[in-house]
């Protein structure tokens, strides 16, 4: 919370600090990188590749609890206007897969990525999302699901081939029209010149322009 509140401190506008918005608590897993948890607990690491949205960190909490506790929050924007939520990743994902109407197993896996501002607004039969990336310094923390999920795996099979790299501060501005359809949820992305760009946030394995 101190991070998201020290971020928001020189914003001229009302706030408000909800503890729902808590980043979600990773229990004995907490503070440490991908390497070290799948180095120090890898039957853990392995059960939450294996179902990572219903896993639940030892002394934690799980995607599931998080989107429980997050309920209230999602309701309250529904109902607001020219609202800036300030949090971390996996509440972000929450929020945004809310939005983008993701099922459970695609919503732990939904691109955040940092010092971006994620605008959403919304639309008849759907939202527009518009990614402004911020001129700081930030890695790519990304991780996709590995194909290997056994908890004999070694710890390179583990990580997916994931290393935190260093990202461009010069992102690429998108805007994505995000379209609710019986078919599928339909995203068309943009450049900021109008140029159809690769799904932001899809499924690489499958049609970029669905999820």
């Amino acid at each position: 919370m101190q991070r998201t509140i020290q971020t928001a401190a020189k914003i001229s506008a009302p706030k408000e600090q909800w503890k729902a918005l808590n980043e979600i608590n990773a229990g004995i897993c907490e503070g440490l990188s991908y390497l070290e948890i799948a180095q120090r607990f890898p039957d853990e690491f392995a059960a939450r590749d294996q179902g990572k949205y219903y896993y639940r960190y030892p002394g934690g909490e799980s995607y599931q609890d998080l989107v429980a506790r997050l309920e209230p929050v999602i309701m309250e924007l529904e109902r607001a206007e020219n609202v800036l939520v300030v949090c971390h990743q996996a509440v972000a994902r929450c929020i945004l897969a809310y939005f983008l109407n993701k099922d459970a197993d695609d919503l732990p896996y939904t691109k955040v990525p940092l010092h971006t501002l994620i605008k959403l607004t919304p639309m008849a039969y759907g939202c527009l999302m518009e990614c402004i990336p911020l001129a700081a310094e930030a890695v790519n923390t990304h991780r996709e699901k590995p194909k290997n999920c056994r908890s004999d795996r070694t710890v390179s099979e583990a990580l997916n081939e994931f290393f935190e790299e260093p990202i461009d501060t010069n992102k690429v501005h998108t805007k994505s029209e995000i379209l609710y359809r019986s078919s599928g949820t339909k995203i068309q992305t943009v450049d900021i010149h109008g140029n159809e760009m690769a799904d932001y946030v899809g499924d690489a394995n499958t049609d970029p322009s669905f999820i």
